[in-house]
């Protein structure tokens, strides 16, 4: 659909169209699909047209751990021995600068919240 009509739009499908295109680029296991997507998923974003910043951050994560490099925003972790572990990432220096960009928050917040979530519960 996508290569015969480029990546949809709220006016051709609404707000739910544009997620729910999202939703299978992202739980996609074609790692090339992924990547082609990519770019018009930041597009999309750009464009303020249905799609946010956490949904860029995460599909690019996923797609740079994939290819087996690190990951930019720092979406992407594991709960291990108790804690939050998150897999690499490029610039730790400068990652909470390129969260701000893309509305997310801070790496420490996240993850407190992740903390909260995966915790069990006492």
């Amino acid at each position: 659909m996508v290569k015969l009509h480029g990546w949809p739009n709220q006016q051709q499908v609404g707000k739910q169209g544009v997620l729910a295109a999202f939703e299978l680029v992202k739980h996609s296991s074609n790692l090339t699909f992924q990547q082609n997507m990519l770019p018009l998923v930041l597009q999309s974003y750009l464009d303020q047209d249905g799609l946010i910043g956490q949904d860029v951050a995460e599909l690019t994560d996923n797609v740079y751990i994939k290819q087996g490099e690190k990951q930019v925003f720092g979406t992407q972790a594991d709960w291990l021995n108790g804690q939050v572990v998150f897999l690499p990432i490029e610039n730790e220096e400068t990652v909470d600068q390129l969260r701000a960009q893309m509305g997310l928050s801070p790496l420490d917040e996240y993850k407190q919240a992740l903390k909260k979530l995966f915790a069990p519960q006492k």
